[in-house]
């Protein structure tokens, strides 16, 4: 489940330590990949690099159970800071 959030990174790690697996699947916007390349130099896309440094996906399968969904949910308002 993909989210957007200021510090990937820190919620990653944040998450890790409760071991809870994340992943960063697109670190490198899809312009910027090898393939991309073909043809010359991508142009700046601003928007997809703000986007790209954002994105976290949490765990979601079939077999998560509530309990596995609330303890994720958890600790991922544990690390956002109070509205």
């Amino acid at each position: 489940m993909p989210i957007l959030v200021g510090d990937r990174d820190g919620l990653a790690d944040h998450l890790r330590s409760a071991g809870i697996e994340t992943r960063s699947l697109y670190p490198i916007p899809t312009y910027r990949q090898p393939i991309a390349e073909y043809g010359g130099p991508p142009s700046p896309l601003p928007g997809a690099e703000a986007c790209a440094a954002r994105v976290l996906n949490l765990p979601i399968y079939a077999q998560m159970s509530p309990g596995d969904i609330d303890d994720v949910v958890a600790h991922v308002a544990s690390f956002m800071p109070a509205r």
